[in-house]
């Protein structure tokens, strides 16, 4: 009966108003599901990019996901208009199973849905990955070689120690007249992909002073500090006059960035400033943006402990300082030296904070104490084997928590070159490029075998009590790789990622080919904790492997470890802006950061 009924009414020019039973006017009945609609499958920076031509007598769509070819099709997001005819859907490229994940698209009206044939993912990893360079380069600035990333991961700060500009300020003309003066540049993603969004230097930018040695974001990306370790002003604390009556004092300069607006806040020196103390070698902000770190890993002072008093009459000791903010206005907290403190120590040679810029950890990877384990008697037996210091913060008054040696400490190991916290500052990693053993993997067992294979050791804290969790190699553990040199963690510190920049490997993306044919070209690896046990999942390459690149010589990692940005300050291609031409190799040193 009811069937009869429709086929009465629905007459050329009838009108049905039983949804579904005709489409009105002379058009066909809709009995039917529509027609399947081919998918496409292109590719753009950590993003993929379906389109499809519209389905006749479709009103929605829906995009379909195997993730790893075997687990089954699961819907992406919510369904898709008639009028739609493109998604983009944000991947992690180390997190994306690029050989075996599968994509469908079904067409739907209120008949049912028809699917397209599948599409792959496979050719897409290397396209995926982001390739940026600055907007204008003479090469030679070694762009990437120090990182910061907002929390969120929309905001990359990327510093260029040699940029050779003497111009100053904020998006000035480059005027490639100067020499290792320096520059910041900051990329932002946008609706459209990422950007560069601003051009920085120092308002009285020098002649090698080096800007951009190292960077530090606040979690909103807002705040931004940059050190320049070889600036020459004599000058001491916050907002001294510029001059060049110095000698690679050094200097840090905080900038603010408001509806996408950068303008510098702060110069800022030390209290003690002197010749050849490499302020700002390394610098740490709190998430906030209020606290500041800032490692002197050549200042002189023979002075131990928290806020002692500052003396020329050291070596190379080194020192840290913690900064505040207060609304616009910065000024000196600290200054941090450690309990055994000794010539060349350099302790600041890198420097961490926790979210709330409560902890503190300080690298001093000359420190020469032969003793392991925490809070050990330190002495001066050995050579450079290297140690870290945690400090905690109560209210305003700094004190040291806790002395950190690894669970071996052999001589020139370099433990302390580089530290990392996760954000609530109860794990620690603190890289050992020097170290020795040619044994790779997760808590094996040390030796002298190798030459600086380097090694990470991760710390963890319960209450005030620190004690090693891991001993950290790569399964490809080779001579002279440097593993450690450069380290990043996710905010939970569940997501280790760790730089060995003279790694010799070809290949190419995620987890390519192990080889040693492409000297020092550089790679990183990323470890996971799962319920306090660490394993081995990506072996990371650029896109672009070249020998010399040093290809992961900085990182750095979103809170959630989504996006990881990497430094290969020795590439050599003279393309600008963003996905330029990555086989250009005219000019080594002129660098390259690298988005996953």
């Amino acid at each position: 009966m009811f069937v009869d009924l429709v086929s009465r009414l629905c007459l050329p020019g009838a009108v049905m108003l039983l949804v579904g039973a005709c489409t009105g006017g002379s058009d066909p009945q809709v009995d039917a599901a529509p027609p399947a609609t081919a998918l496409r499958l292109g590719f753009a920076v950590k993003q993929l990019r379906f389109s499809w031509d519209a389905s006749i007598e479709a009103d929605r769509y829906r995009l379909f996901e195997n993730a790893d070819g075997a687990s089954g099709f699961e819907q992406i997001g919510a369904e898709l208009g008639a009028g739609t005819t493109s998604a983009a859907v944000d991947k992690a490229v180390h997190r994306h199973d690029w050989a075996n994940a599968r994509y469908l698209l079904e067409a739907c009206n209120q008949r049912g849905c028809t699917a397209s044939a599948e599409v792959t993912s496979r050719e897409g990893m290397l396209p995926s990955i982001g390739y940026l360079k600055p907007a204008l380069t003479a090469g030679g600035e070694r762009f990437g070689h120090a990182l910061a990333i907002s929390r969120d991961g929309n905001t990359l700060a990327v510093g260029a120690r040699d940029e050779q500009s003497a111009s100053a300020g904020i998006d000035s003309t480059p005027d490639l007249v100067g020499d290792r003066n320096g520059a910041v540049f900051v990329f932002v993603r946008g609706e459209d992909g990422w950007s560069q969004q601003a051009y920085l230097k120092a308002a009285n930018s020098g002649v090698e002073d080096r800007f951009g040695f190292d960077v530090a974001l606040s979690a909103d990306g807002n705040t931004l500090a940059v050190g320049a370790d070889r600036e020459d002003g004599a000058g001491m604390q916050v907002g001294a006059t510029p001059d060049d009556a110095g000698n690679d004092n050094g200097a840090v300069y905080v900038f603010v960035r408001n509806d996408g607006v950068w303008r510098q806040q702060a110069y800022i020196k030390a209290s003690n400033s002197s010749p050849r103390d490499r302020f700002g070698v390394s610098v740490a902000l709190s998430e906030d943006g209020d606290t500041l770190a800032v490692g002197a890993d050549r200042e002189d002072g023979s002075g131990t402990g928290v806020g002692g008093t500052s003396d020329d009459l050291g070596d190379d000791n080194g020192a840290v300082y913690v900064f505040v903010r207060t609304a616009d206005a910065w000024s000196e907290q600290a200054y941090v030296k450690p309990s055994n403190g000794g010539p060349d120590d350099r302790f600041g040679r890198d420097v961490a904070l926790a979210a709330d810029g409560d902890t503190l950890a300080a690298g001093a990877p000359n420190e020469d104490s032969t003793s392991t384990g925490i809070d050990s008697a330190g002495n001066d037996d050995g050579d450079d084997n290297g140690a870290v210091y945690v400090f905690a913060r109560v209210a305003s008054t700094w004190r040291q928590q806790a002395y950190v040696k690894g669970g071996l400490s052999p001589d020139e190991d370099g433990f302390g070159g580089a530290v990392a916290l996760n954000a609530s500052g109860d794990t620690l990693a603190v890289g050992a490029e020097f170290e020795d053993s040619d044994q790779g993997g997760i808590d094996g067992v040390a030796n002298q075998a190798g030459e600086d294979n380097g090694a990470v050791f991760v710390f963890q804290r319960v209450g005030d009590a620190w004690q090693q969790q891991a001993y950290v190699k790569p399964a490809d553990n080779g001579n002279g790789d440097e593993f450690g040199a450069a380290l990043a963690l996710s905010a939970s510190g569940d997501d280790l990622l760790v730089g060995a920049w003279l790694e010799d490997g070809a290949g190419t993306g995620i987890d390519g080919v192990v080889d040693d044919q492409a000297e020092s070209a550089g790679a990183a690896f990323l470890f996971e904790r799962v319920s306090g046990v660490w394993s081995e999942r990506h072996y990371v390459k650029a896109s672009n492997s070249g020998a010399g690149d040093g290809f992961a010589n900085a990182l750095a990692m979103s809170g959630d470890g989504f996006t990881i940005a990497i430094g290969a300050a020795g590439e050599a291609s003279l393309a600008l802006g963003i996905g330029g031409d990555q086989a250009d190799d005219r000019r080594f040193g002129t660098g390259a950061v690298y988005l996953y």
